[in-house]
């Protein structure tokens, strides 16, 4: 398991502040860790943040298991760069961080494509920063 220390906690804010910022449809932002649990999150009228608290573990663990169990075909396929899933009330792009998960939900009628391409450069930076904090603890 992946322990995060303050200055990657606010690596990890600053990543989740710049995601909503990319469009104003953006309602939910979160990092999860590999066990679904929140690292950081943010929201502007989001129905996940309003699930009842089990619902809302189950919602965060579902997506942390599908994360994982798509890495089983890394070695086949290449890694995930995100996924999307689509419901009639709001769109979820997943993006795999190492052993994290950012997940991003919006209003429907958003450009998935042209949105992807705007939080991956976002995520790469973020992660380069992440990274070496890391270093710097060893």
């Amino acid at each position: 398991m992946l322990l995060i220390n303050s200055e990657q906690h606010t690596i990890l804010f600053d990543l989740c502040s710049a995601v909503l910022k990319t469009n104003s449809k953006i309602v939910y932002v979160a990092i999860i860790n590999d066990r679904g649990k929140i690292e950081e999150s943010q929201a502007r009228k989001s129905i996940i943040e309003k699930l009842p608290d089990i619902k809302k573990e189950m919602f965060l663990m579902e997506n942390a298991l599908r994360n994982r169990m798509a890495t089983e075909y890394d070695e086949d396929l290449g890694s995930v760069r995100y996924t999307y899933v689509e419901r009639k009330k709001r769109g979820l792009l997943s993006f795999p961080m190492g052993d994290l998960l950012l997940l991003v939900s919006f209003l429907p009628s958003l450009d998935v494509l042209q949105l992807s391409k705007n939080i991956i450069p976002l995520i790469a930076k973020s992660k380069k920063k992440f990274d070496m904090d890391q270093d710097h603890d060893l």
